[in-house]
């Protein structure tokens, strides 16, 4: 079977979950446009977290129950730009943030304009397959599907929505609101030389997760057996494993990850001969690089594990937490399905990003899996296959974790 070639990049904020969940607090404002006209009905989030809600008619929104740490918070309307707001959240002190938003409307009517309903069956079975991840319709439901946009650009396939989209998961019991920026597809190329350029895809957005209600016990229980098998791979599992020292048992792999052979040169310290021996070894996975705005691979080396440690900081603390120092660029691998380990993992990269102050970032975790980075920023973005719409967990979910 053809191997296809995938670039998956979903925009998620990773609610930045501090230690010490007993700090809750509220973020209040008012969001207008740039008239000073209050907006009604703008979404306010955080991004893939159930944290959401939308502005009255006086353009009023209130966050309750937000853990101390530091969020970003989207504000995503259709007809004006996105906007996003970094805080931290550090007491149990309110937070009054109020907002104004630019217009967008231009934006919208270029993309109507461009839209040729002759691609959107075929742009919507492949915004199905790759972005919800259920191309026959079983268990993710867009109830708004007019509301997306084809066209092409070149070669390439544009996906673009004009209204947030309305998602129905049938298989974790959630409602999503979606907010889809973009929907790349490539079909595959036949190259001048000879060579075939294979199909990939790209998207990104945001979303808030509504937790779906039913009175019928037996659709609970499979909501919740189906999002225990989806929490393993997750950023949080990932989190837990690492405090108990549960890695190997909770089926993760780590490896270290470098862009080029400049990257593992410098990294290593090693001459530019060594390095180019060291780079024939290595495996290759696509990752989507925001900072360059554009893809590009990530090596390692299958054979070389990465040894984590982690010590722990404050036993006088409750709960106590452990720390992790690290600047190097991650693969981390879950093999959550032993049936299909050879060939089957959810894949995410994982780095934290220094600061101004070019300190070595500290990540530190408590035992529910709550983390923060003293130092600088946190990166985890999927690449694997397996993670669309239809498997993604709200990033706040809570599970009651289980030692193997």
């Amino acid at each position: 079977m053809k191997k296809i070639i995938t670039l998956i990049f979903i925009t998620s904020t990773i609610i930045a979950s501090s230690l010490g969940q007993e700090k809750l607090t509220e973020i209040f404002g008012v969001v207008s446009d740039s008239a000073g006209n209050p907006i009604k009905d703008l979404t306010v989030f955080i991004s893939f977290t159930s944290k959401g809600t939308t502005t009255n008619e006086n353009g009023e929104y209130r966050l309750e129950r937000i853990p101390a740490g530091e969020i970003e918070l989207v504000f995503r309307h259709i007809s004006f730009l996105p906007l996003t707001k970094t805080l931290s959240t550090n007491s149990e002190q309110a937070i009054q943030l109020n907002v104004s938003m630019k217009n967008n409307i231009l934006e919208i009517r270029e993309i109507v304009k461009r839209a040729n309903p002759d691609n959107w069956k075929f742009g919507y079975e492949k915004f199905k397959e790759h972005v919800l991840g259920d191309p026959i319709g079983r268990h993710c439901e867009v109830k708004n599907p007019s509301d997306i946009y084809f066209y092409y650009d070149g070669e390439r396939l544009t996906g673009h929505a004009t209204k947030a989209l309305e998602i129905v998961n049938n298989y974790l019991g959630y409602k999503l609101v979606y907010f889809l920026d973009y929907f790349w597809y490539n079909k595959d190329i036949t190259n001048p030389d000879g060579s075939i350029q294979q199909e990939s895809f790209a998207f990104s957005g945001s979303a808030f997760y509504v937790d779906r209600r039913d009175e019928n016990v037996l659709r609970k229980m499979t909501w919740e057996r189906n999002r225990m098998t989806e929490f393993n791979g997750t950023l949080k599992h990932f989190l837990l494993s690492v405090y108990y020292d549960q890695l190997v048992q909770q089926g993760f792999e780590i490896k270290q990850a470098w862009k080029n052979l400049q990257d593992l040169q410098k990294s290593e310290n090693i001459s530019p001969s060594m390095a180019y021996v060291r780079f024939l070894l290595m495996e290759k996975r696509f990752y989507w690089d925001k900072s360059s705005n554009k893809s590009i691979y990530l090596h390692y080396n299958p054979e070389e594990d990465y040894p984590i440690q982690s010590k722990t900081t404050d036993l006088n603390q409750v709960p106590p937490t452990k720390s992790i120092r690290m600047d190097d660029k991650l693969l981390v691998f879950n093999y959550w399905n032993e049936k299909h380990r050879m060939d089957e993992a959810r894949v995410a990269y994982l780095a934290i990003v220094p600061d101004e102050s070019g300190a070595k970032p500290q990540l530190e975790i408590d035992d529910q899996g709550n983390y923060n980075i003293i130092g600088g920023e946190l990166i985890w973005n999927y690449l694997d296959t397996q993670t669309k719409l239809v498997t993604a967990l709200p990033a706040d979910y809570e599970e009651k974790w289980v030692l193997k």
